[in-house]
């Protein structure tokens, strides 16, 4: 029997695996004192920006009603390459950058660098 398009792939009649939103442990760290939650909020370098210096203070601001969650920022920014040429980060230093901020704990972390400003790639 063919499987109807948008359906997964699995025998028809079975429940496909429960995906958990975000909301969901927010929800559960508020209410379940054994449950412990670090969220680490990976943003660009426009949070950066020096014509917005608020930025970040809004993210942290919108979290901060969760006062049980471990909110952790990574913010994303550059490498500046022997003789000025600047380029954005790959993935693998992106996920090495946040894993260093999850394993050391730290509130704040920038993968590469976010100054000068004008040399964003």
């Amino acid at each position: 029997m063919p499987t109807p398009q948008n359906q997964h792939p699995q025998t028809l009649g079975e429940r496909p695996p429960r995906r958990r939103t975000p909301s969901h442990y927010l929800n559960r760290a508020e209410n379940d004192p054994l449950f412990e939650v670090s969220y680490c909020h990976v943003l660009g370098s426009a949070v950066a920006d020096p014509s917005t210096p608020t930025a970040l203070d809004r993210w942290r601001a919108s979290f901060a009603i969760f006062p049980r969650l471990d909110y952790r920022i990574v913010v994303l920014g550059f490498i500046v390459a022997p003789g000025g040429r600047s380029r954005w980060l790959t993935d693998e230093e992106i996920c090495a950058g946040a894993a260093d901020t999850l394993a050391k704990g730290r509130p704040l972390a920038t993968v590469g660098t976010v100054t000068p400003w004008s040399a964003r790639p």
